[in-house]
């Protein structure tokens, strides 16, 4: 069991170690300082652990993928406990509690039989079970709001309980795939070309080292989002190349924001990949589940999938009764065959109106005003300078319109068709304050950039920013649809004007000048919103 573990790194090998168990190693007691029995949530996992203390030892349960019973220790304030397992590989593990039994955190450590470490982390939970959500009586929630990743470069999905990959299940099914591989087009198989994103505002749980071939720096891991809506449901990504150490566990991200890029290719096998995956797991009142990722999305995030020719959610499932109907069979953790259903749902080809490719508008990018009221705007301050010494007469570079917020907040629209390539929480080395970044794709050649600069002094402040902007990564947008609003969170600051809604173009490689790109009337509303501040001045001093 524990060799199937280590491949794959499921819910229960990190469960087992997060109740904390040591090997081999005699442990020397003092007789405890307090009762541990209770139950507690694993938080990375939300996963519960159930303790019983007799005396100086106890006895553990862990409701994770499957059942997991152990026995141990107590010395002082920590726990030393051992987990029922065959194989030769050992599990160091520790916690050490509070005083009032409340809270605990500790490490874990996994070798095999030659003392290579295989995994190892840090612990963290308290008292109480973790959330819990009924998805027999209630349904399975729609909290993804975002796309897992730029669907234009994938090719095909794997269904959920299909035989593709190896064996992925909950303690209520066994010997199937309970999770979709997303199966990347050839040309796009290498690494740092395919964006994984957030599919959820959530708390990454735990970040730790995947299987197939080397998880060297921050390369090819899992990634855990406990996402905010439903915090009984885990979002579990595998094979990511994280984009900094700043994904991490514990940090905070939105939907839709970007956390790495999928491995295609590893190293030290030699070997291309052509899928990479996603699992969803729940706690219900009978123990963890696995759902499918498709029954979680939002309407506007699936209607991305039915552009591409998916008529329904259920075309990425086979259903229970289908699987065991068509059982496959299983040496070890892999497939010996892959049964007689289809595994795969084949999306169409994105040119075919998704968005890039042949579906991109021809030319040059058509713009119209990125504001629902230009009242709710005081100026334009700065304009676009190409440099210093330009002529502007706000005096120096800027590559972009600043629109400043006239009132507690200003309504954005979209100022030109495209595809949502990125949303992005920011914080400004230049003034150390919070932003979100939005870029839009309109075509091959034009890129457009909106930045809503809200003057937010704290994170916190910035994800209501965000929260503010109804738009998911992936997302089409029409000229004019609503774009949120951007806030002005110190209107109390004598010494500032105003947030500010940030607007500039590319044209490939190259910020440029917008007014040429402007419809007439467009024109004539920016060039006004620049004139309430400079009465002489121009758009653009290239």
């Amino acid at each position: 069991m524990i060799q199937h573990l280590k491949t794959i790194i499921p819910v229960l090998l990190i469960a087992a170690i997060s109740a904390g168990c040591e090997h081999k190693k005699s442990v020397t007691d003092d007789g405890g300082k307090g009762d541990f029995s209770g139950t507690y949530c694993i938080q990375s996992l939300n996963s519960d652990m159930v303790i019983v203390q007799t005396g100086d030892s106890v006895a553990f349960t862990i409701q994770a993928e499957m059942v997991v019973i152990g026995t141990g220790k107590i010395s002082g304030d920590t726990l030393h406990l051992e987990m029922d397992a065959s194989g030769s590989d050992a599990l160091t593990c520790m916690l050490v509690f509070s005083t009032d039994r409340q809270n605990y955190s500790g490490f874990y450590q996994m070798t095999d039989s030659a003392g290579t470490v295989v995994s190892e982390g840090i612990l963290q939970g308290g008292k109480g079970a973790c959330p819990k959500y009924d998805v027999t009586t209630n349904g399975i929630p729609r909290f993804v709001t975002s796309d897992l990743t730029e669907l234009s470069k994938i090719e095909r999905i794997s269904k959920f309980r299909s035989g593709e990959g190896h064996s992925y299940a909950d303690h209520f099914e066994s010997c199937r795939s309970m999770k979709h591989y997303y199966g990347v087009y050839e040309n796009f198989r290498e690494n740092r070309t395919v964006p994984v994103y957030s599919p959820a505002a959530g708390t990454i749980q735990s970040v730790s080292d995947d299987g197939h071939g080397a998880s060297i720096g921050l390369n090819n891991k899992q990634v855990l989002i406990r996402p905010n809506a439903e915090p009984a449901f885990i979002l579990r990504i595998f094979h990511c190349d994280l984009i900094s150490s700043a994904i991490a566990e514990g940090k905070e991200v939105q939907a839709g924001e970007l956390i790495g890029h999928a491995r295609l290719f590893y190293e030290d096998l030699g070997e291309h990949a052509g899928c990479f995956d996603i699992a969803v797991w729940v706690n219900t009142p009978e123990g963890m589940r696995l759902v499918p990722f498709f029954d979680a999305m939002t309407d506007a995030v699936f209607n991305r999938y039915a552009e591409r020719g998916v008529s329904s959610r259920q075309e990425f499932v086979i259903t229970k009764e289908e699987r065991d109907a068509d059982p496959l069979e299983c040496n070890g953790e892999w497939f010996a065959n892959g049964g007689n259903l289809e595994n795969w749902v084949t999306l169409s080809d994105p040119s075919d109106g998704e968005s890039p490719g042949d579906g991109w508008p021809a030319g040059d990018i058509i713009l119209g005003v990125p504001y629902a009221d230009r009242t709710e705007f005081k100026f334009i301050h700065p304009g676009y300078s190409a440099s210093a010494d330009s002529g502007a007469p706000w005096g120096f570079l800027h590559q972009g319109l600043d629109l400043i917020v006239a009132q507690d907040s200003a309504r954005v629209i979209a100022p030109a068709d495209g595809v949502v390539e990125e949303i992005n929480i920011y914080q400004n080395e230049h003034n150390a304050l919070w932003q979100v970044n939005l870029r839009v794709r309109y075509n091959e050649e034009f890129v457009y950039h909106l930045l809503y600069e809200p003057r937010a002094r704290t994170r916190e402040e910035d994800e209501r920013q965000r929260a503010a902007i109804p738009l998911a990564v992936g997302q089409k947008v029409k000229q004019g649809d609503p774009f949120g609003v951007v806030y002005d969170f110190s209107p109390e600051d004598p010494a500032s004007i105003g947030s500010t809604l940030h607007f500039d173009i590319w044209k490939g490689e190259e910020n440029i000048c917008p007014a040429p790109y402007f419809t007439a009337e467009a024109y004539a509303g920016m060039l006004a919103l620049l004139r309430a501040m400079y009465p002489e001045g121009e758009l653009c001093y290239p």
